[in-house]
C-alpha cells in the first residue's frame, strides 16, 4: 500500500525540465511579490516601525536618566546647602532635566550622509521579511513538496510550525528582554558623568540585528536534535555524553554575540544549555519507543 502510495504521488507530480523551470518561477514572483509589495507598506509605515525598534534603546536611556535623577535628588536631599542648579536646569524642585553632561541622549545619532535613509530602508526590509517572508517560503515549500512523498510532507509538515514558533520566540526575548538587559548594565557599566554617551544609529541596528537573529536561530536548537536523532544522523546518547562539551560552546557563543560583560553572556548561555535539555528530553521517548519495536522483533 505504502509502495503503491509513493508510485502514485511521483507519478502525478512527475515533470519535464522545462516544466519545473516554469512552475519554479511561478512560485518565486508570487513570493518575491509578496516580499516586494510587504516592503512598501513597511516604506510607508517607516516612522512607527522605526520607533518600536529603537524602543528598547529610548527605554535603557529613559531607565539611566532616571537614575541619575534620583542620584542627584538624593545628594540634595543629603546636603541641602548645594545649590539645585548644580545638578538641574533650573531651582524649581519640580524640575527633573539635568545638564546635558549627567545624562544620556535619548536619541541616537548619524555620522554619515544617508544613514538615517538606510536605516529606514532597512528597517523596512526586514518588516518585508516578516510579513512577506511566509508567503515566500509557502511558495517555496508547494514546489518542493510535489517531489515528497506523502510520508515526507507529512514530517516536514510537523517540523515547520514548531520551528517558525521557536525562531519568533528567540527573536522576541532577544528584542523584548535579552536586548534592553544588555544595553542597561553596558550604560551603567561608566559613570556618565566621566564619559559622554550618544549612540550610533547603525551601530545600535547592528547589534538588534545580530543578536536578535542570533537568538532566533539558536532556539532551533531543540527541533534540529530532534531531526537529527529521528533520522538516525546522531544518537541521542551521543548528545548527552557531550552536554558538558556544549556548556562550554554555549558561553564561548554568548561571548561573541553579546558585550563583554558576564552578565549578558550569562542570560545567552543558561537559554542555550535550558534549549539543549529540552531537545535531550523530546527525543527520550522517541528513542524507547524504538527500544521497545527492538525488543518486540527480538522476542519474536
Amino acid at each position: 500500500m505504502a509502495d503503491r502510495e509513493q508510485e502514485e504521488t511521483v507519478e502525478t507530480t512527475r515533470m519535464s525540465l522545462a516544466e519545473h523551470l516554469i512552475e519554479l518561477r511561478k512560485r518565486l514572483f508570487r513570493g518575491v511579490l509578496a516580499v516586494v509589495i510587504a516592503f512598501m507598506v513597511g516604506w510607508g509605515f517607516y516612522e512607527p516601525i522605526s520607533k518600536f525598534v529603537l524602543q528598547p534603546l529610548f527605554d535603557t536611556t529613559a531607565v539611566v536618566n532616571d537614575a541619575q535623577v534620583a542620584k542627584y535628588e538624593a545628594e540634595l536631599a543629603a546636603d541641602p546647602s548645594i545649590p539645585r542648579t548644580r545638578y538641574f536646569r533650573t531651582a524649581d524642585p519640580a524640575d527633573k532635566h539635568l545638564w546635558p553632561d549627567l545624562t544620556i541622549e535619548l536619541r541616537p545619532i548619524v555620522t554619515a550622509i544617508g544613514e538615517g535613509f538606510f536605516f529606514s530602508m532597512r528597517v523596512a526590509f526586514a518588516f518585508a521579511l516578516a510579513a512577506g517572508g511566509p508567503v515566500l517560503l509557502y511558495q517555496l515549500w508547494r514546489f518542493i513538496a510535489a517531489g515528497l512523498y506523502a510520508k515526507e510532507r507529512r514530517m516536514v509538515m510537523s517540523y515547520f510550525p514548531i520551528s517558525v514558533l521557536l525562531f519568533i520566540s528567540g527573536v522576541v526575548f532577544g528584542a523584548g528582554f535579552l536586548l534592553p538587559f544588555c544595553m542597561e548594565v553596558m550604560a551603567q557599566a561608566y559613570p556618565t558623568e566621566l564619559i559622554g554617551a550618544q549612540y550610533k544609529l547603525e551601530d545600535y541596528w547592528d547589534f538588534y540585528a545580530t543578536l536578535t537573529l542570533a537568538l532566533g536561530g539558536v532556539f532551533q536548537l531543540p527541533i534540529v536534535m530532534f531531526a537529527l536523532v529521528h533520522v538516525d544522523l546522531v544518537q541521542r546518547s551521543g548528545f548527552a555524553r557531550y552536554r558538558g562539551h556544549f556548556i562550554l560552546f554555549a558561553f564561548l557563543f554568548a561571548g561573541v554575540i553579546t558585550p563583554p560583560d558576564p552578565w549578558s553572556q550569562f542570560m545567552v548561555a543558561v537559554p542555550m544549555v535550558c534549549l539543549y535539555e529540552v531537545g535531550l528530553l523530546a527525543t527520550l521517548p522517541m528513542v524507547r519507543r524504538r527500544e521497545r519495536l527492538a525488543k518486540l522483533r527480538d522476542g519474536s
